[in-house]
Parts: C-alpha cells; sequence; structure tokens
C-alpha cells in the first residue's frame, strides 16, 4: 500500500501545475517607443499536402516580413492544417501536413529571428476535423503551444513596454471538445470552464495593472457570429466586454464575403470608463488564398491595424501604420482617453516598417465637406524613436481643435514617407476624428449575413419557420378544402378563380389569394400525396435523418437529427448544434419546401387543364361537329364523320395554349432542379460520413424521389370525369 503522505502531495502538485498551464506568459518589450507595441496576426494557413505552394510561401513571405516588422507576438489564429483531401469532399487529419507545419514555423522562427516563445498559435476548426481522441490531436504534438507547453485552452501574454504601459493579449481555443467531421464542424463552442478561465485571467490583470495604463487584446478563431453558447447560455463576447477589451481578432470566414469584416459589440453595464462594455471584431482574410497579414499597433492603449497583402514577387513595399489619431470607421481608443492627454493627443504618429532607410515623412490632412479630398494641412513627422533599425517612429504635433467636426468621415489623414532611395510610399487614407465619433460601418448583404446574424440562434429560428411553413400550406388548404366541401361550396370556389377577369370585379390581390388558396387546395385533395408530406415533416422533426460515422469509417458510428449527432457508443448527444444547420437548413429551403409548392402546382394544372377542356374544348368539338355533320351528312360516312370530328378536336387542342400543358413542363423542370439539389446533398453527405447505409435513412433519402415520382404519374393524365367534375364552370 502506498503510503498516505503521497495522496496530498500529489493534490499539490496537480494544483500547480494546472496553475502553470493557465499563467500568463511575460514578454519585455524594450525595444519599442513608449507605451507602443505591435503585434502580428496570421490565420487560416491550410498547410496541405497538395497545395506545398501555401508552406513554401510562408517560408519564404512571412519570414521575411517578421524579419522586418519583429513583433512583440504573432498570433496565428486557427486553421493550421486543410484536413481535406484532394477533390474536398472528405476532412480528416493527415499527420503529414502537421509534420510540415511544424517544419515550416520553425523555419519561419529561425529565419525571422524570433524566438518560438512569442509565437502563439491555436486551434480552428479544420485542426479538429475528425478528432475522436487524443490519437488524433496532432496540435497537441506539432503545434507550436505544445513545444511551449501550453496545453490549455486559454493562454495569455503580457507584454510589458517603455513607460510603464501593459498589453494583456487573451488567446482562446473554442473548438470543438470531440471534433466531428466536416461539414458538420463549423461552430466555436465555448465551455463553461473555458470562459471562467477567461474571467480568472483577466479579473487578475485587472488587479495587478491600473487601467489608465494598460490595455486588452483578445484573439481566437472564430467570429462571434458563429460561436454558440455555453452549457449554461454563457457568451464570449458578454464576458470581453466587461472586462474592458480593446478589439477580438479572428479568423475562420477568409475573403470570400468581403474585406472589411468588422463589427462593433455594446452591451450595456457600468465600468472605469463610458467605453468599456464596447470593442470590436476584426476577422483577417486568409493566408491559403489572400496571403493576407495584420499589423496590429497599441499606442497608450489606442488599437490600430493595417491588413498586407503579400504576392509572390517579394518586392516588399514600406508599411507605413498610422497610431494616432484613429480610423473613426473601426478602430478603438483606450477607453481611459478623455482627449486631454498632452502626452500624445495633440501628436500625429506613426509607425514606419522599412528595408531602406526612410529620410522623411509628412502627415497630409484632407476635408472631404465638398464632396471631394481636400488637402488643408501637410505636416513635416519628425522621428522619435529608432534610427538604427528597420521600425522607426514618426511623430508631429498639431492643431487637433481645427478638426472638431460632428461627422466622423469630414477630415481624413494620409501619411507619406519616402526612403533613401527616393520612393514614397503613403498609408490607407482613413478618416478620423478627434471628438470620439464613430463612423456607421456599412456592410454588403455577404457581410452582415457572416457577421450581423448570430447563426447559433438564427439555426432554431430558421429551423421551426421552415416546418411552421411546411405545417401552414399542407393544413390550412386542407382544412379550407373539408370546410368548402362540407358547405358544397368548393366547385363555385374553383369557377369565381377560374372564370375572373378584369370585368368580374374585385381587385388583383383578391384574385392572387384565391388562386394560391386554390392551388394548395388542389394539392391537399390527393389524399396519398397529403399523407406524405405531412409524414416526412414529422420524421425530420422527431427522429434520425440519417445515419454514418461523424468520425469517419472505423470509429464510432450515430445519427443525425435536427437537434445534432447522437453517438450511443461514446454516450454523447445533441454534439454539433448549431453545425448541422448546414445540411438541415439546405434540405428545408432548397428542397422540402420547393417540393411542397411543386407538388400542389402540378396537382392545380391538371384541374386546370380538366376545366378548361371541360368548359372550351369540349364545347368547341362538339360545335364544330354538328355543324360538319350538317354540311357533309351526305358526303360522309358515319365512320368518316367520326374521324373527321376526332381530327378537328385534336388540331383545337394543339392550338389551345392550356390544353398544351406548358405550365406543367415548367413545373417537371423545377422538379429536374430539386431532384439535382437533393442528389447533390446526399451524395456530399455520403461521401463526408462514409454513409454506407442509405437505404436506412428514408426520411432523408427516399422520401423526395417517391413523393417526386407520384406526384409526377398522378398527375400526368386529364381524368375521365373531369368534365362532369367542372361542366358548370
Amino acid at each position: 500500500m502506498a503510503p498516505i503522505w503521497r495522496l496530498p502531495v500529489a493534490l499539490i502538485a496537480l494544483a500547480l501545475f494546472a496553475r502553470i498551464r493557465c499563467e500568463e506568459t511575460k514578454i519585455d518589450f524594450s525595444d519599442a517607443p513608449d507605451a507602443v507595441a505591435w503585434a502580428v496576426q496570421i490565420s487560416d494557413l491550410h498547410v496541405s499536402v497538395f497545395h506545398p505552394n501555401r508552406a513554401e510561401d510562408l517560408e519564404i513571405l512571412a519570414s521575411r516580413l517578421l524579419a522586418l516588422v519583429r513583433p512583440a507576438l504573432v498570433l496565428v489564429t486557427g486553421d493550421l492544417t486543410d484536413a481535406k483531401n484532394r477533390d474536398l469532399s472528405v476532412t480528416r487529419q493527415d499527420e503529414a501536413e502537421w509534420m510540415q507545419y511544424q517544419k515550416t514555423m520553425k523555419h519561419v522562427s529561425k529565419e525571422s529571428r524570433l524566438p518560438q516563445s512569442v509565437f502563439f498559435d491555436l486551434r480552428g476548426n479544420h485542426d479538429r476535423f475528425g478528432v475522436p481522441n487524443r490519437e488524433l490531436d496532432f496540435f497537441s504534438r506539432y503545434s507550436i503551444s505544445a513545444d511551449m507547453n501550453r496545453v490549455d485552452p486559454v493562454q495569455a501574454a503580457t507584454v510589458t513596454v517603455p513607460g510603464g504601459w501593459k498589453y494583456l493579449f487573451l488567446g482562446f481555443d473554442d473548438t470543438m471538445a470531440i471534433g466531428l467531421r466536416g461539414p458538420t464542424n463549423l461552430f466555436g463552442h465555448p465551455t463553461d470552464s473555458m470562459l471562467g478561465k477567461m474571467v480568472s485571467l483577466l479579473e487578475g490583470f485587472e488587479k495587478k495593472h491600473a487601467p489608465s495604463s494598460s490595455a486588452k487584446v483578445a484573439f481566437g478563431h472564430f467570429p462571434m457570429s458563429f460561436t454558440a453558447s455555453s452549457e449554461s447560455g454563457r457568451r464570449p463576447e458578454e464576458i470581453l466586454a466587461r472586462h474592458g477589451i480593446s478589439a477580438y481578432l479572428c479568423g475562420h470566414l477568409h475573403t470570400k464575403f468581403g474585406k472589411q469584416l468588422y463589427r462593433l459589440h455594446s452591451y450595456p453595464g457600468s465600468g472605469t470608463f463610458s467605453r468599456k462594455n464596447e470593442f470590436w471584431e476584426w476577422e483577417i482574410g486568409d493566408w491559403r488564398g489572400s496571403r493576407t497579414v495584420r499589423v496590429l499597433s497599441l499606442d497608450h492603449g489606442h488599437t490600430s491595424f493595417v491588413d498586407i497583402r503579400l504576392d509572390g514577387t517579394m518586392n516588399f513595399t514600406t508599411i507605413v501604420l498610422p497610431t494616432y489619431p484613429l480610423d473613426s470607421r473601426f478602430m478603438k481608443r483606450h477607453p481611459a482617453y478623455t482627449g486631454d492627454d498632452e502626452d500624445h493627443g495633440d501628436r500625429i504618429r506613426a509607425l514606419v516598417f522599412s528595408e531602406v532607410p526612410i529620410t522623411s515623412a509628412v502627415a497630409k490632412v484632407y476635408d472631404s465637406k465638398s464632396g471631394s479630398l481636400r488637402l488643408v494641412d501637410e505636416l513635416d513627422m519628425q522621428l522619435t524613436w529608432g534610427p538604427n533599425n528597420k521600425a522607426v517612429f514618426y511623430e508631429t504635433r498639431w492643431r487637433r481643435n481645427r478638426y472638431s467636426d460632428p461627422s466622423a468621415l469630414r477630415y481624413w489623414l494620409e501619411v507619406l514617407v519616402t526612403d533613401s532611395s527616393g520612393r514614397k510610399t503613403a498609408s490607407e487614407l482613413r478618416p478620423f476624428s478627434v471628438d470620439g465619433k464613430v463612423a456607421e460601418l456599412k456592410w454588403g448583404f455577404s457581410e452582415f449575413l457572416v457577421m450581423g446574424v448570430q447563426w447559433a440562434d438564427a439555426y432554431l429560428l430558421l429551423f421551426w419557420l421552415s416546418i411552421g411553413l411546411l405545417a401552414a400550406v399542407l393544413l390550412l388548404p386542407r382544412l379550407a378544402y373539408v370546410r368548402l366541401k362540407q358547405k358544397k361550396a368548393y366547385k363555385s370556389f374553383v369557377s369565381s378563380v377560374l372564370a375572373w377577369n378584369t370585368k368580374s370585379g374585385g381587385s388583383y390581390l383578391e384574385y392572387a389569394l384565391k388562386s394560391v388558396g386554390w392551388i394548395f387546395m388542389e394539392g391537399s385533395r390527393n389524399d396519398g400525396l397529403w399523407w406524405g408530406q405531412l409524414a416526412l415533416v414529422t420524421w425530420l422533426v422527431f427522429l434520425p435523418w440519417f445515419w454514418g460515422y461523424p468520425f469517419g469509417d472505423g470509429h464510432a458510428a450515430g445519427y443525425l437529427s435536427r437537434t445534432g449527432w447522437h453517438i450511443q457508443e461514446l454516450g454523447k448527444s445533441g454534439l454539433a448544434s448549431p453545425d448541422v444547420l448546414v445540411i438541415v437548413l439546405p434540405f428545408l429551403y432548397m428542397v422540402v419546401l420547393p417540393l411542397s409548392v411543386v407538388i400542389a402546382g402540378l396537382s392545380a394544372e391538371r384541374a386546370a387543364c380538366e376545366a378548361h377542356q371541360a368548359k372550351h374544348c369540349g364545347k368547341t368539338s362538339k360545335s364544330e361537329g354538328s355543324k360538319m355533320s350538317r354540311k357533309k351528312l351526305n358526303e360522309k360516312s358515319d365512320s368518316g364523320l367520326l374521324q373527321l370530328l376526332e381530327n378537328e378536336a385534336k388540331v383545337e387542342k394543339k392550338r389551345c395554349v392550356v390544353c398544351s400543358r406548358w405550365r406543367r413542363k415548367a413545373l417537371l423542370a423545377v422538379c429536374l432542379l430539386i431532384g439535382w439539389l437533393h442528389w447533390r446533398q446526399c451524395y456530399w453527405v455520403a461521401v463526408a460520413f462514409d454513409w454506407k447505409w442509405g437505404w436506412a435513412s428514408p426520411g432523408f433519402v427516399w422520401s423526395v424521389p417517391v413523393l417526386m415520382i407520384s406526384t409526377i404519374f398522378t398527375t400526368c393524365g386529364i381524368r375521365k370525369n373531369s368534365r362532369q367534375v367542372y361542366e358548370h364552370i
């Protein structure tokens, strides 16, 4: 039996180890101007065995940039490897990619002469694709964080700069604890434990350092719009806002949806400063496709950045980053700033990075009140730090009160520098406001879609909205039809719809509503199709959609429902909610809902054709036949007359637009499109999850083609009793 003293010793050691794992890294950034620090962010590397140029460019371009900028920290915010096969249809971890990532980052560290301790990398969703256990968790073996023994999901670094300022960089990994394969691995999933550690680190920093000489920046992989709530419903952005974070840096969305994926988060509450409950979220473009790198600066707590797109020419231009005044559209003042600080508020300040010595710098102020930019001030800037470094700092005094204005977009700043070779480089033109006004950030549709929508909440809303629409188009027309049938008023209702014209009275809106109601009532009259659709909706709400291998073949199997993945072998249920929206919502909105409309449309088209033939084509052929019989009765035999009447009826039918059934042909084309979309989604799911039992997934696989084929066949012909049904119309 082990000595009794070993148990408390083990507990003490475990507690100390846990504390060390969460303790913040200390970085002394003494080679910098007073109260100024800068960091570099890079995201979504997607190192791939099928695209070696991503790692090659990282070794060459990123190494050279980092050697030039020499930041206090390098933040690598997720999706370190691609984890996909050549045609992007299957997600899985590839150890060769991780070995390449490790080799590349060590090369970058060596060539840039930056120690590995200043590199902070964390997981993205691609780094968790198909990771059910530690055996496939290559991040814990090949990442820089693993080499530095940073194994906790929450990490922090405190950067100390001249002037006594302290800057906290707080990083958190909120990827899935059990990594499912894509596409149902799309969201960040923070836990209460992780959020508690974030609060602990933030509170510890706030106790040690005065808020007037410190600032905080957070970084992670997922935008807040693609982050779920914790088990208790807590949100990371609420914690970041409450603790006065200046900015949150993230990746994940690449450059597909826009170049300015930024968002200002505001939360009610009181704090030491008026702006303590606000922070900016800045998504960065990806390395994979755009080779984008961000240089972030903190100057007396004011946060600014510039994004640089590295091309393959390696002809680096000079980088000019104004640190004050800030861009009034989306950059963050320090919460303590009042505008009266004579140490820096009365100066234009800029960081400049260049491989060629800088000989001069000029600050230009433009006025846009007239509708075009007019130069109103040009100020020579003085070198105040770094005459022998590639990074230099320029300042100039200015009469800031001259530029006070209610508009945040009236005045614009540009810093123009000249190097020893005579080459001029200008910073990006940016608006500023000395009064602290913030311009309204305008999103395009795609930018609003990915940044302005909280998709974890929107998923439930959109799911139940689709179910509500399906229930409405099934139940309401059925109830209306039954009621009209009981009153023996259905035929007159159909007559009012089909016989409507501008002279019959009533508004176009009334006619449109009646027509839509009649179309769906015709769809509900077919009992077999109606019950089939109702069964499908019920299945989608309460039963499994399909079975598969969410971690890949050879691992635990499970089934997917609207609430997520359910894996009995692991005793887990509701995994990947709301990530399953990438399967659930397209199926509902692009397949099931359109199919219900097409079923009703085909049924109504047949009914309209039957009514038209009973009223018009049948009577026309009769009258024509009677005329022909009077004229040619003596010339034709009975059989010849009958044949003549049939030929005349066929000719008349060909001339009739309704009887040609062009609407049916158009609806059949829509059926083909729906069928193709459904087949593509089934194929996509089958490949992604090694799906070998599609036959056992009737709700997702077989319901749509069965309903579609049944509708096509049941509505193809005209019913024999159609004339008796519609002869009064």
